[in-house]
């Protein structure tokens, strides 16, 4: 199948690097500095316990559960990924291969009820302060909260903090160039797997879905559903069109009938096998149903994506966005600045994460070097 790309021409590796934001510290330049941030690898759901309890001193997470941490007074943002990386792709969309080679009308199903759940959340939060819309932003806020086990004010303040979004293109594009460069700096992908950054993303990236989505329309009620397994990660509301795209009222609320979005056009949205009731822990874990041919779509980050496509030859297209932004590191409350984080310990989703680069960076930016706790 061809593929359409949003490719542009990428300065040197180096370059790419530092315009991006993307550096591995420690590897890149370990002679460089004599401070130094621990790392531990701890979920985002147990971050906030880890601080409470003092094991570690921050963790970089997704929402909710950085909101989570602040509004009750766990710790602050001491960055957002924004700060660092304006306008990031994080979460995306990413379909098994011989999945849309086999059945692309079920696959552009998915990604059409992605869209309409994605809208809907956009006009929603947009006409929140009306009258119309004020019971459409309660339904948003509760169904995130029913999700993620968080309160709604705390699915509100998330909701600040990131964008939802499925188009994908150029700027978000060479963000993957750039990820996949800083894994291959540091050895995390070996250069002879990925010879050539910009063939591997052109590989990796099919925009040719998105575009074609646009134009399908629902069943008729009562048609026979497709199953398709869905994998997504524990209480990510990064992946807030899935979550909305599962409900019935939503779908009630577009005029699609007593059915979800998703049965709206024709799937019966199922969880792999093998996935934990609650989600994935990490995108690195949502990465092994598609090694293990228990997945058709995944919701998780783009770099877990990037690293076990390199490195597990895995037949796998990044298909859409699911939001940008939204991640941040969070500390306790003694932690007044960047310069107070020498020889503490932070918490991390993996190294495969967008969280773990996130924290790289960081370091790199501020001259601390990255060690394991």
């Amino acid at each position: 199948m061809k593929k359409n790309y949003l490719i542009a021409a990428v300065v040197a590796i180096a370059a790419i690097i530092v315009v991006a934001g993307v550096a591995l510290s420690g590897v890149l330049n370990p002679a460089t500095t004599t401070k130094t941030i621990k790392y531990l690898d701890v979920a985002p759901v147990n971050q906030q316990a880890y601080i409470q309890s003092g094991q570690i001193d921050g963790g970089v997470s997704w929402e909710p559960y950085c909101s989570d941490s602040i509004t009750n007074g766990t710790g602050h943002a001491l960055l957002w990924s924004g700060d660092i990386w304006p306008d990031h792709p994080c979460c995306v969309v990413a379909m098994d291969q011989t999945f849309i080679d086999s059945n692309r009308n079920a696959a552009l199903a998915v990604l059409k009820a992605h869209i309409v759940a994605n809208n809907w959340i956009v006009e929603t939060i947009a006409n929140k302060d009306t009258t119309e819309g004020q019971a459409n932003y309660s339904l948003l806020l509760n169904l995130g909260a029913s999700f993620s086990n968080r309160n709604t004010t705390v699915v509100a303040s998330a909701l600040e903090h990131m964008t939802i979004q499925y188009e994908l293109g150029e700027a978000h594009t060479n963000y993957f160039k750039n990820f996949t460069n800083a894994y291959v700096s540091s050895g995390l992908i070996k250069s002879a797997d990925v010879p050539d950054v910009d063939a591997f993303v052109e590989g990796l990236v099919d925009t040719s879905l998105l575009a074609e989505a646009v134009s399908v329309t629902p069943v008729a009620e009562g048609a026979t559903l497709t199953n398709v397994r869905i994998g997504y990660l524990n209480g990510d509301l990064h992946q807030f069109s899935r979550v909305v795209a599962m409900s019935a009222e939503v779908g009630s609320l577009l005029g699609l009938g007593d059915r979800s979005v998703f049965a709206a056009y024709g799937i019966n949205a199922v969880a792999p096998s093998a996935m934990p009731g609650s989600g994935y822990a990490n995108g690195g874990a949502v990465m092994t149903g598609f090694a293990g041919n228990d997945m058709d779509v995944g919701y998780l980050g783009a770099p877990p994506t990037i690293l076990n496509v390199a490195n597990q030859k895995l037949d796998v297209s990044i298909v859409a966005l699911a939001n940008t932004e939204g991640s941040a590191l969070i500390v306790n409350n003694d932690v007044k600045s960047i310069d107070d984080l020498d020889g503490l310990t932070i918490g991390e989703p993996g190294i495969s994460s967008i969280q773990y680069l996130l924290l790289l960076e960081i370091a790199d930016r501020y001259g601390y070097e990255v060690v394991k706790a």
